[in-house]
């Protein structure tokens, strides 16, 4: 529960609102490599699965997933989406290596047929398709490189 209060200016009437807020924490699953591949199902907890495969890191490799459900916050400095309907923000991590890919399936009821994926890349600063999207039911997947995958926020919406 949040409590603001303002006080009100010249032009504004003070007022005191009490909101509530639903604040999902991330979630962290280590795993381990196996055959350049690992998986992390985060479903239950930020509606997020993880599939890693063709990394070249060696078998045992320890490799932690983080994933956050950011609801319709847009990370600041991301930029236009180049959606215009429903936007949902999500935030995904892989840590432990550096090569392969990931395929990214995000549940969420509000998934239609009309959705994207899309992360954005920090180092072109903007908003890139995922790669070999599909939609089944209210999940989406895509592909998004393993090295993009540092903290990258994901936005799934309509066009």
């Amino acid at each position: 529960m949040v409590k603001a209060s303002y006080g009100g200016d010249e032009n504004n009437f003070g007022s005191l609102k009490t909101h509530s807020l639903n604040i999902k924490p991330p979630t962290s699953t280590a795993t381990r490599l196996e055959n350049g591949g690992a998986f992390v199902d985060q479903t239950s907890e930020t509606g997020v699965n993880v599939t890693i495969s063709g990394s070249t890191s060696p078998n045992g490799t320890r490799v932690v997933i983080n994933s956050s459900d950011l609801g319709s916050y847009q990370p600041t400095g991301t930029g236009s989406t180049g959606l215009n309907g429903t936007k949902i923000f999500y935030d995904v991590s892989v840590q432990g290596i550096s090569t392969g890919s990931a395929k990214v399936c995000i549940s969420n009821p509000a998934v239609n047929s009309f959705f994207v994926m899309k992360y954005w890349n920090a180092n072109l600063t903007i908003w890139v398709n995922a790669g070999s999207q599909t939609i089944t039911g209210t999940v989406i997947c895509g592909v998004i490189p393993v090295p993009d995958l540092d903290g990258t926020p994901i936005v799934v919406g309509t066009s």
